[in-house]
């Protein structure tokens, strides 16, 4: 008698196990496909580009060099303070209406975009004023439709950057 009890309490011991075993999987799925997050952090993929400018004669010469080892697509936004006009020119440069300006052509990896040309107007009669002018470029990947034709979704950077320049007097 005190055998089968104890047979008894062991099968049903047995088949309580057996029975939450078998959910436990389950459970451990949602509790390891779940996950919540806070803050952002910039997640570099290796795809940069360069900004290479030069000043002189109240120009601004602005080329994106592809330093990534994928092919891209590069735009650029340039300010300035109100008291001055900005004049665009460079071949294979389009103005987009987000006010960025878009080279037309895949920028190779190693390779750079043409130069944009910006002449900088209403340059000030005191030498000594001070003004900023700041350039933000942005690249993103080449993507291809079906059809094989290249495009760039630019909701998805590579890499992004600006830097901006005190610039006193003519140089």
């Amino acid at each position: 008698m005190k055998m089968l009890k104890k047979t008894r309490v062991l099968l049903v011991t047995a088949a309580a196990v057996l029975t939450l075993a078998a959910g436990a999987q389950t459970a451990l799925a949602y509790f390891t496909t779940y996950a919540t997050a806070k803050g952002g952090y910039t997640i570099r993929l290796g795809e940069t580009t360069s900004l290479e400018e030069n000043f002189a004669n109240w120009t601004k010469k602005i080329q994106v060099s592809n330093t990534g080892s994928l092919p891209c697509y590069v735009r650029v936004k340039v300010f300035c303070g109100s008291n001055y006009t900005l004049t665009f020119a460079g071949d294979g440069w389009t103005q987009g209406s987000d006010g960025y300006w878009y080279y037309n052509a895949i920028v190779p990896a190693g390779g750079a975009s043409g130069e944009l040309d910006i002449a900088i107007g209403n340059t000030p009669v005191d030498e000594a004023e001070a003004f900023n002018v700041i350039v933000v470029q942005e690249a993103a990947a080449v993507r291809y439709n079906a059809d094989g034709s290249a495009y760039a979704d630019w909701s998805e950077t590579l890499s992004s950057d600006s830097s901006s320049y005190d610039v006193k007097g003519a140089q």
